[in-house]
């Protein structure tokens, strides 16, 4: 919520210009692709735990604001938002301060996302709310939420929830707050200080294993650096603090040069992404812009971490010719597909592009346009990635133009912030099955009705206009069926059985923060992008430089045919790697099997950071054979957790 998106001063008054398109490649509109429909409704209150939605409880509606979502890995969806009450109490000028004005909404959905239920809240102390406001609610926290979720099941045989936030009553910005659940989201365990370091904005989450976290915000005391600390111990102890920004750039990026995205992290080999904007590109603009500068956020990055969160690389994902070009429009965003593959999703504020790297964010192809007619504008994109290949991505989205028709915008240049009320918002949805091409075919369609009107402000606490979309929101798909469920925000007045208003929202203030709630859109036909490649799946594959200082290779298997698997043979960089399989084969149909080795083969010398291919062969029970190949990374001492 909290985004303060504090720039060097040229940098604040610099006037945004749009995006040149023919300096992207274009997706193509799927013809003829099956159709997608979606079932939307409200989450219920953040305060009343139990509460399941859509139903006839009178609580199924809420004030929150700002959220995310994700899936574990049986196909459990997980969101969460911040609090945002308009009472008396809670006025603008005072909810960042006053303690029962905080707290994190959570909720959790068992049925493929077609009924949430209200979860406690990870970071608020609360009594049983039978009124709004609930006034014996507490909380130091609930500024800016994210949500991530274990790869692995703990020693409870549940997936660890993690959700962070800021410090907002004591001190606003002070810390980053991180809660566990590991339980399901029954119970949790708040560590005040993830990030071990004053004054931060925007943090984010990510996960893997059965126990390791890490945390990243943008941090004001160090200069505005991205800081990543994580823990190995489900969010206990927050050891390990250090910033994204390499040795190569430190300079480049450390004095405020930067807005920050999301982290990510590939279960299957470790490997931390983290992404960012800068207005710096090169060391000529490093050179110009030692002092204030002119240049716009006209290059996204992808920091790249392969020791687990220690040190980091920064690899440039796109940056426009155009420096009046401008990518922190809320947020760049980074997702990994299950085969490794990367993809970065931002927004010029105009339209939204993705790109693509098949080899660890160390190169990147694109950027792509995602959006067509009738969202000729795009903005807040977030990415949600499967199968190898599959990629889905949400943005809120307008058919009016802003470059076509400037004339009717109340300010110029004609950005979101100043649309005019003829502006009609809808959450869209897009689905690609060949996300890996430079001309992928993607599906488009409304997810929702209209969720807003007007002006978009995109500054953050410095916004002066319409703000009641807040600054981000996500989707994710469920593992298990490949459907997405997207958390949204929405200001419209509906008084629907699905859709009730709070107290706060009355008609007359449809369109206005009094109404604005976070909701939910689900999936419910089309293709999803999780699907189960013919013979088997590679659940993990991980190469990396062992305690014993010697390559290290890890595979785990699982059989996806209706038949057994009799044998496997797997090669790298075309050569056979000897392995002795956990259990032993033959692989019964839905059976994983696993091995590792210290014993790679002769003449296959690995460093660290180095691409290598992986091959690997199954033969089936009736003779025939699945081959796969892949790419894997030599990592250092960073698994398992």
């Amino acid at each position: 919520m909290t985004e303060l998106k504090l720039r060097i001063p040229k940098v604040l008054a610099l006037v945004l210009l749009l995006s040149v398109l023919p300096l992207a490649l274009v997706s193509q509109a799927a013809a003829g692709s099956p159709g997608f429909s979606f079932t939307t409704f409200e989450l219920g209150r953040f305060d009343v735990p139990g509460v399941k939605c859509p139903g006839s409880t009178t609580s199924c509606f809420n004030v929150n604001a700002e959220p995310q979502i994700r899936a574990d890995p049986a196909g459990n969806f997980y969101a969460s938002s911040e609090y945002l009450p308009r009472v008396a109490q809670c006025s603008i000028a005072l909810d960042l301060l006053n303690p029962q004005c905080g707290g994190t909404g959570a909720w959790k959905s068992s049925d493929n996302g077609l009924h949430y239920v209200t979860l406690p809240s990870p970071n608020t102390i609360t009594a049983n709310c039978s009124s709004f406001p609930c006034n014996t609610s507490f909380s130091a926290y609930g500024g800016d939420t994210d949500i991530a979720i274990a790869s692995r099941k703990n020693s409870d045989g549940f997936y660890n929830v993690y959700v962070v936030s800021l410090e907002r009553a004591t001190g606003p910005l002070l810390t980053v707050e991180e809660s566990t659940s590991r339980d399901g989201g029954q119970t949790w365990t708040i560590n005040p200080t993830s990030i071990q370091a004053p004054l931060n904005d925007r943090p984010w989450v990510a996960a893997e294993g059965a126990n390791k976290v890490c945390v990243s915000s943008h941090n004001v005391g160090t200069f505005f650096e991205i800081l990543v600390s994580c823990s190995k111990d489900g969010g206990a102890t927050f050891a390990q603090v250090n910033t994204v920004f390499d040795q190569a750039h430190l300079t480049w990026f450390a004095p405020g040069n930067t807005q920050g995205g999301n982290i990510a992290i590939d279960p299957a080999n470790h490997v931390i992404y983290d992404t960012f904007d800068s207005i710096v590109a090169s060391d000529a603009e490093a050179m110009q812009c030692v002092a204030p500068c002119s240049n716009n956020f006209h290059s996204v990055w992808v920091a790249v971490s392969i020791d687990g969160g220690v040190s980091f690389k920064d690899y440039l994902v796109y940056s426009n010719p155009n420096v009046n070009i401008g990518y922190n429009h809320q947020f760049s965003q980074v997702s990994v597909d299950k085969a490794g593959n990367v993809y970065s999703v931002f927004t010029d504020d105009h339209n939204a592009f993705y790109s693509f790297s098949t080899d660890f964010g160390k190169h990147w192809s694109g950027p792509i346009l995602v959006n067509h007619s009738p969202s000729n504008t795009a903005i807040f994109p977030w990415s949600s990635a499967g199968s190898r290949g599959k990629l889905d991505i949400v943005w809120y989205g307008t058919l009016f133009d802003g470059t076509a028709t400037p004339k009717q915008c109340s300010q110029q240049p004609c950005t979101p912030d100043n649309y005019p009320m003829s502006a009609d918002w809808f959450v869209y949805f897009a689905q690609t099955q060949n996300a890996l091409t430079n001309n992928p075919s993607f599906t488009q369609v409304k997810a929702t009705s209209i969720v807003h009107s007007g002006g978009v402000c995109e500054a953050g606490v410095g916004c002066t206009g319409n703000r009641d979309l807040f600054d981000d929101f996500g989707v994710a798909a469920s593992p298990t069926t490949g459907l997405a469920s997207i958390v949204y925000d929405n200001d419209q007045y509906l008084n629907t059985a699905s859709d009730p208003p709070s107290p706060t929202c009355t008609q007359d203030k449809t369109n206005s923060g009094a109404c604005t709630r976070t909701d939910i859109a689900t999936q419910t036909s089309g293709p999803g992008i999780f699907v189960k490649p013919k013979g088997f799946e590679i659940e993990r594959e991980d190469l990396e430089l062992s305690s014993s200082n010697k390559p290290e290779f890890d595979i785990e298997v699982s059989n996806t045919d209706t038949q057994e698997i009799t044998s496997l043979s797997v090669q790298l960089n075309g050569l056979n790697v000897a392995l002795n399989w956990n259990p032993s084969l033959p692989l019964l149909p839905g059976a994983t099997l696993s091995a590792s080795t210290t014993s790679l083969p002769l003449g296959l010398a690995t460093v660290i950071g180095g691409v290598y291919s992986l091959t690997v062969t199954a033969t089936l029970a009736d003779g025939s054979t699945v081959t796969q190949t892949f790419s894997v990374i030599q990592t250092l001492l960073v698994g398992p957790f």
